[in-house]
């Protein structure tokens, strides 16, 4: 049997089993006197090789993990001199993979007025400048991610001629 995992966290739910036990010779009987039984979950707490700093739970069937969350995430810039050009290099990794089929975007926000921007670093983002602002950048996911994988994203951008505090 195939499931899908909806998009939002879910606690697994008490996967039962019932039926009726027909023998190859006799009558047919019903199953735990036609009770629902109740099936044990993951009992030997196996904890999925594919799921980034998981565990046990993660193994139980249809139990759906939370939204994706930063695991790290660090931001740095390579020039505090104004009005000269910066590198700003975001480095992240997440607890669960970002798919590009579900429209997964990246915000960062608080620049102080933003200007002209260029994305580089890790392939499979993209700037979405439809959503971007003069204090916001807006990156798409182009690519799934992979959980617990660092990517870097470095913007180019040319800091204000005028002196700005960090948010």
């Amino acid at each position: 049997m195939n499931v899908k995992n909806p998009a939002y966290a879910q606690k697994a739910p008490n996967v039962t089993v019932t039926g009726q036990l027909i023998p190859a010779a006799g009558t047919p009987t019903l199953f735990n006197g036609g009770r629902d039984y109740i099936l044990l979950q993951n009992v030997d707490q196996t904890v999925p090789a594919n799921v980034y700093e998981g565990s046990w739970h993660d193994g139980v069937p249809l139990e759906v993990r939370g939204s994706a969350s930063f695991v790290k995430k660090t931001i740095s810039q390579s020039s505090a001199q104004p009005g000269a050009s910066n590198t700003i290099t975001v480095k992240f990794t997440t607890s669960v993979p970002l798919s590009n089929g579900a429209g997964s975007r990246i915000t960062l926000s608080g620049f102080h007025p933003l200007g002209d921007v260029t994305l580089g670093g890790s392939s499979g983002f993209s700037l979405d400048t439809s959503a971007t602002t003069n204090t916001s950048v807006v990156v798409k996911v182009d690519s799934t991610t992979t959980a617990g994988t660092e990517y870097t994203l470095t913007l180019g951008i040319t800091n204000p001629v005028k002196h700005t505090l960090s948010p």
